[in-house]
Order: C-alpha cells, then sequence, then structure tokens
C-alpha cells in the first residue's frame, strides 16, 4: 500500500510556516501542498525542495482563481469570473485559463483550485459574488469548459469548485456550516448542471462544507449521500475529490478533528486538504486504519487517484529562471489589460473625467476590515496550530483575513495621470466626486456591501456637491454596492481591484459614456 499520510494536503503559508517542517511532512508521504503568499521565485524553489525530499510526484496547489497574481507578490493579477462572463466571450475565459496555466507552471504550482462554478444567486451572499461567471448554469458551464480547456493546454489541472453549490447561502464557510436555501430540485435543475456537464472534462472536484437540509444535515464535505450518492454516482464523476479546507469555521465550530476526518473519507473524498494540524491528521487516519473503520478499498481507489494525477502533472525539476519568468509576465500583463477592458461595464452613464491636470476629490471605501466578532466560537486551538509562528490566535486569524487595500494604488494612478486627488471638504464642493469602492468577497469577513455608515457618508457627499458637479462612483468588485446608491451618481464597474483593472478604469473615466452596456449581473 502506498503512503498512507497521502491522504493529507497541508497547507505552506510563506512567513508562517517552516519549510523544514514541510520537507518532514513531504519525507513522510503526504500527497502534496496548498501553497499562500510568497514571490514566485520562493514558491519555485519552496515546490522544487519539497520534490527532492519527497522522491516522487507531488501535487501543488495553490487558489488560483484570478491567476497566480491571486496569491504570488510578484504575478500578475487578472479579472475576476464574473468580469469575465459580462464580457460574453467564452474565448475570454480560455485566455484567463492559459495564462493562469503558465504561471502555475512557471512556479511550479500543477493544480490551480479552479475554476469556481457556483451560481451568483443571492446579492448578499459574502463568500461567492465576483467569484462566480454568472447566475445561469449554461453561462457558467460554458466559461468554466473553456477556463479548463486553457489551463489544461499548459498541462495544468483544474477543480471545480464548491460542491454542491454556494451560490445560495448567506453564510461565509469559512466562519461557520452554511445552509443551502434551496431545494434539491432546484439544484438540480441549477447548481449541479456544471458537475454533470463537465464531469468528464475535469480532474477534480472540490467539496464544500454547507448543507443541504433536504439530502443530509452533515456539510457536504462529510456527507456520503453528496459526496457518493450524488456527485460519484448520479453525476458520474470519477476524479479526484478534495475537501475545502479542514481548518474553516463550518468545521472546526461543529466537529471535532477525529469525527471530520472520518466523516470525510466515509463519504468519498479522496483527499483532505489543509487540517488544522496535519500531523495529527496523518495519526489519526493511521489509527482509523488500523481499527479497521476505514476499508482497504476506499482507500487504495483514493491513494490510487491521487497518485495517478501527480504522476501526469509537470513537477518543478529544473531551476527558476527569474528572467524567464519577468518576460513571461509581462506578456501577461498587456493580456490582462485587454480581458479587464472586455470586463468593464457602465451601470449608470456619466461624462468624463476633466481633462488633466485637474483637481478631484477622491474616497474611497472598503471591505477589508475584518471584525473580531467573526472569531466567536472558534476552536483556538485550532487556529494555534494552522498558524504556529505568530502569537495569538485571534491576532493571527485577522492577520490572514488582512488584505491590503487596493484604493491608495489607485490613487496614485490618478496623480500619475496628473490630477491631484485629495478628501472631500466644505472648500471643494464643486470639484468632481469620485467614489472608488472596494468591496468583493472575502474569506473571514462575513458580509459583503456597503454598510449603513458607508451609505449615509455617499448621500451627504452627493447632496453637499455643488450642482451639474460630476458624481462618479466606481465599484472595483461587487457590482450590487452601485445598486445602493443615490441616482445623482454614474456607474461603473470592473469587477476586480486587480492593477490592470484599474488602469482599464481610469481609461474608461476618461472617455465616459452616453449609454450603458447592457449587464448580465442578475
Amino acid at each position: 500500500m502506498h503512503k498512507i499520510a497521502a491522504l493529507v494536503m497541508p497547507a505552506f503559508r510563506f512567513g508562517v510556516h517552516d519549510p523544514k517542517e514541510a520537507e518532514s511532512l513531504a519525507k513522510e508521504g503526504v500527497s502534496g501542498f496548498c501553497l499562500y503568499g510568497g514571490t514566485a521565485r520562493e514558491t519555485y524553489e519552496l515546490t522544487r525542495r519539497l520534490l527532492m525530499a519527497a522522491q516522487s510526484p507531488l501535487l501543488f496547489a495553490a487558489d488560483f482563481e484570478n491567476g497566480a497574481g491571486s496569491q504570488l507578490q510578484d504575478a500578475v493579477e487578472l479579472t475576476s469570473s464574473m468580469g469575465i462572463g459580462q464580457s460574453r466571450d467564452t474565448a475570454n475565459a480560455r485566455l484567463k485559463g492559459e495564462i493562469t496555466g503558465r504561471q502555475a507552471k512557471a512556479v511550479g504550482i500543477n493544480w490551480a483550485f479552479a475554476p469556481v462554478v457556483d451560481l451568483n444567486l443571492r446579492p448578499d451572499n459574502p463568500i461567492v459574488s465576483t467569484r462566480a461567471f454568472g447566475s445561469g448554469h449554461q453561462e457558467v458551464t460554458a466559461h468554466a469548459r473553456s477556463f479548463l480547456e486553457g489551463l489544461n493546454s499548459q498541462g495544468i489541472a483544474g477543480c471545480l469548485k464548491h460542491f454542491p453549490g454556494h451560490g445560495d447561502t448567506r453564510v461565509d464557510s469559512h466562519l461557520d456550516l452554511a445552509a443551502i436555501e434551496r431545494p434539491l430540485a432546484a439544484m438540480n435543475d441549477h447548481d449541479l448542471k456544471p458537475y454533470e456537464a463537465l464531469s468528464a472534462t475535469a480532474e477534480s472536484v472540490m467539496t464544500a462544507h454547507i448543507a443541504g437540509p433536504d439530502v443530509d444535515a452533515k456539510p457536504a464535505s462529510l456527507s456520503r449521500r453528496w459526496v457518493t450518492d450524488i456527485l460519484r454516482k448520479r453525476l458520474g464523476f470519477d476524479g479526484l475529490v478534495v475537501t475545502d479546507a479542514l481548518m474553516m469555521g463550518a468545521i472546526q465550530k461543529n466537529f471535532g478533528e477525529e469525527e471530520a476526518i472520518l466523516l470525510a473519507l466515509e463519504a468519498g473524498n479522496d483527499l483532505l486538504l489543509y487540517p488544522p494540524d496535519s500531523r495529527a491528521a496523518i495519526r489519526i487516519i493511521k489509527n482509523l486504519y488500523g481499527q479497521g473503520r476505514l476499508p482497504q478499498a476506499a482507500v487504495e481507489r483514493a491513494l490510487g487517484r491521487i497518485k495517478a494525477l501527480a504522476a501526469r502533472l509537470p513537477q518543478p525539476t529544473a531551476a527558476f529562471s527569474r528572467e524567464t519568468f519577468h518576460r513571461l509576465e509581462e506578456e501577461h500583463a498587456k493580456s490582462a489589460l485587454l480581458l479587464a477592458r472586455a470586463s468593464i461595464q457602465w451601470r449608470r452613464p456619466g461624462p468624463a473625467l476633466p481633462a488633466a491636470p485637474a483637481n478631484l476629490r477622491y474616497m474611497e471605501f472598503g471591505n477589508n476590515k475584518v471584525k473580531l466578532q467573526n472569531l466567536r466560537g472558534w476552536n483556538l486551538g485550532s487556529i494555534r496550530r494552522s498558524f504556529p509562528n505568530l502569537g495569538t490566535a485571534a491576532r493571527n486569524l485577522i492577520r490572514f483575513m488582512h488584505d491590503k487595500s487596493r484604493a491608495d494604488s489607485f490613487r496614485k494612478l490618478l496623480e500619475a495621470r496628473r490630477y491631484h486627488p485629495i478628501k472631500p471638504s466644505s472648500k471643494n464642493q464643486d470639484w468632481p466626486l469620485v467614489l472608488g469602492i472596494f468591496h468583493k468577497p472575502r474569506a473571514f469577513a462575513g458580509a459583503i456591501g456597503l454598510d449603513a455608515q458607508e451609505i449615509k457618508t455617499i448621500n451627504d457627499l452627493a447632496r453637499q456637491s455643488a450642482p451639474q458637479t460630476p458624481l462618479l462612483a466606481v465599484s472595483f468588485g461587487d457590482p450590487y454596492v452601485l445598486d445602493q446608491l443615490p441616482e445623482a451618481y454614474a456607474s461603473l464597474c470592473s469587477y476586480s481591484d486587480s492593477f490592470a483593472s484599474q488602469v482599464a478604469v481610469l481609461d474608461e473615466l476618461l472617455k465616459g459614456a452616453t449609454k450603458t452596456k447592457t449587464s448580465t449581473t442578475s
């Protein structure tokens, strides 16, 4: 039998986890690692080091939903999937997949946890929103298929997520167990369609920590009815099935470690992603297997799928070339701008910005803050194990969840174009007003959209502005925030806060719009 430790995929966070400990886990036989953060060189050199330690092919995964720039500090980030869907051209999805595949291969990643095939079904969903290609299963399937074609053209494996569909939920499963708010009959006709259509195409599926009460009170990731009866048998998926991260609140708040591991493997998952303590998870699996509580045939099938996928994916064997990577990213930056321009949409037409040099009022809003009350009920012991080098558990989680706001870069972009953006005041009420709204789905944030104080501020700014003063609002993410604004504001949505999207937005603001592109966002 292959090493049973291969049923576990630990996380590696640059600046948090110890490379020597990762090497030790690789030697023990884990299937691979899910990597977070770091630079291109750091990522490649670590994957190469871990491959040498393992002496056998490994799975190196990353959440590259919007290209390698979703994680790596020095890689190009691409526009969101919702932006791609708004372009109404599946060729853009293929290009996004192809670029993602090239980036991944260049930095030693061979398995992208993408595409998201959740449906965008409710504006108050805190974790899907711009991560979805659209609200209809046909458009989601078409774009996901094209993305996979692009990704696979570079030899990189994809992963459909989050089965059975996180779209009709109101809770972020990073925080707690989310309930699917529609019956199985409706899911059969909508949410499950992408999995059915792509079952022979996708290499893997990620199961979500969400419960469909009329199927099973347990989360789908721990449910045999969802994983084996529906995904495997009814939808015909025979590829690798991986859980969403087991360190997430939906699991940590509601299940013990042994209970979660046993249920996940009994459900039919092949691979356990990011348990809070990988060594403890390996010990638990070995004990369960030794006690006869895990059927040998099921374990062998899971290990076989893991080994087969790793064996056919590219492995980081050559030395890293910084020059080659930078040349590659120069080309990707051009493509990223093309994709960003194709995704931009005026939601409410408005005038162009005045020619530079000019004074502007500029104010930004964003959801990059994480509230301490989100930690209530959390198993803080699991946080300490997941973030071993960072001090107190609460501070660890908040540091992980924080994401530097992109608002400052848009301000600098305005300045680079010879605008003078300053905060609104009673002395500049006749200057054009630009609002940069940086709300997007963010793990552990627990909510999305403008809060009451932000809406009041925005309304006050409109009321205090001089008559006929241009009022422009830009959403660099969630489109629904623009529906919360008074009609006085012209509005533009880029569906992304990537640098390419910010450049494309400024170019669009310089042109203005007299009519809107038709929106497909429902």
